[in-house]
């Protein structure tokens, strides 16, 4: 699993990502600096 995330619109933080996939869901914390 790989997600591509387009950040030129984002600014700096932390994100946190739910990602779904079949049955299963996993938290994706994102830092931008």
């Amino acid at each position: 699993e790989s997600a591509v995330i387009n950040t030129s619109h984002l600014r700096k933080g932390i994100y946190i990502l739910e990602v779904h996939t079949a049955g299963d869901v996993s938290i994706q914390k994102i830092v931008i600096e």
